[in-house]
């Protein structure tokens, strides 16, 4: 390949091409011959007996800048001096503490341990990370460095006194007292202290002692109560049959300090509700007011009656206690009756209201359908059963006016 060549490919084949291919195909085109001149140039002479020469020159190089170059893999020397020269900048020990502007040879290295060694502040001697043991590191992060009144060493000071005059009042006071003291009585002794008894790292002296046991499962406070006795459903026995049909109970005119806590009827809703909390996670709050909501509602239970929605949903909102969980004692009992409306029910009679008979009557059935379904359609989201009414409601309520002339 000639100068030639380069000509006519640049000149006619990328003609028309962006200057960026033909800056691209050049820059190519040099990297090439450039890895030829370098690699392979005595090989194709003597193969050859031509001179390789990269055919792109002052002449036809198009214009532009180009940052590419050829690469060329560093050898086996340097790639060793890369990875290894640097070792020689470090020191063959490592200090525990850098000096500030040490640089390279000031660094521990990771492989490095720093050595057992003494506080600088309390003496205390140990394995620990720097100049100071963790205790002396925090305890002069919170208080002002200045002269100790009975060491006079310039440390970190409490009530003028460092901490290894406080260790050592609070070793003083324990060792007259026999307990650990509070620390009115150690701030009275540092005054005497004349002397420092060393430690180890981790010895100091707590303001209160660790308690000696803790509780089973490591709870807190008092323990717990014991689950309820397994318990059924009561024994009937003799009865006399009632002459008229169950007579409605006012359970608003019960009171908690009134309720039969000795029912056996109670006994086995509290073992139901126990049951029934441990299964569906139940919180403690949660099962104490069920137990005094069921406390309330058996109270004079007798085999036979029911228990109806309408009749404890009023009184034990006025408790405070929850509905659903006491309703859901009593409904695994048998014992339950909900005879509460429905919740759409109320909703309907409401979006029906004020509309003509006409409509009203197939409006009520096109919501009915949404709600419940029929024979070709399912039903529908709550959500869309209330929006499709609530937005047809101003349009009927609009052709039930008798002013208006509508047709059907």
């Amino acid at each position: 390949m000639e100068p030639a060549d380069a000509d006519m490919y640049f000149g006619k084949v990328l003609r028309d091409s962006p200057s960026g291919t033909r800056l691209g195909r050049s820059q190519a085109l040099s990297t090439y011959f450039m890895f030829l001149e370098l690699r392979h140039k005595v090989e194709i002479h003597r193969m050859t007996g031509r001179v390789v020469e990269c055919p792109i020159d002052e002449m036809n190089r198009p214009r532009g800048a180009r940052d590419a170059q050829l690469r060329i893999p560093p050898s086996e020397p340097e790639i060793r001096t890369l990875f290894t020269g640097w070792g020689g900048e470090l020191s063959p020990w490592c200090p525990s503490v850098p000096e500030r502007g040490a640089g390279t040879a000031g660094r521990c290295r990771r492989s490095y341990v720093k050595p057992t060694d003494s506080c600088d502040s309390c003496l205390a001697w140990g394995n620990f990370s720097g100049r100071l043991c963790p205790t002396c590191y925090m305890f002069g992060r919170g208080h002002d460095a200045a002269a100790c009144t009975g060491c006079r060493r310039v440390q970190p000071l409490k009530w003028n006194y460092c901490r290894l005059c406080w260790c050592q009042a609070r070793l003083s006071a324990k060792a007259v007292v026999g307990q650990p003291t509070d620390e009115t009585d150690v701030r009275d002794r540092l005054a005497a202290v004349r002397h420092h008894q060393l430690f180890f790292v981790g010895m100091h002296y707590r303001r209160r002692p660790t308690p000696t046991f803790r509780t089973r499962g490591g709870r807190r406070g008092a323990p717990r109560k014991p689950p309820p006795a397994p318990a059924w459903h009561p024994d009937p026995g003799w009865q006399q049959l009632p002459l008229f049909a169950q007579i409605p109970r006012d359970y608003s005119r019960l009171a908690l300090a009134d309720a039969d806590l000795t029912s056996p009827w109670l006994a086995w809703a509290k073992y139901l509700a126990h049951r029934l909390a441990e299964t569906r996670g139940w919180g403690r709050n949660i099962r104490f007011a069920v137990n005094r909501g069921l406390a309330l509602v058996l109270t004079g239970h007798v085999e036979g009656d029911v228990i109806r929605h309408t009749e404890i949903f009023t009184p034990l909102r006025a408790l405070d206690l929850p509905v659903g969980h006491t309703v859901t004692v009593l409904d695994e009992m048998g014992i339950f009756e909900d005879d509460s409306e429905p919740s759409f029910e109320r909703w309907l009679a409401k979006r029906l209201e004020g509309l003509a008979p006409g409509i009203r009557s197939e409006a009520e059935r096109w919501t009915r359908v949404l709600h419940d379904g029929g024979p070709r359609s399912l039903p529908r989201r709550e959500g869309t059963v209330w929006l499709y009414p609530n937005r047809v409601r101003p349009a009927l309520l609009e052709w039930s006016n008798p002013s208006t002339t509508c047709v059907k």
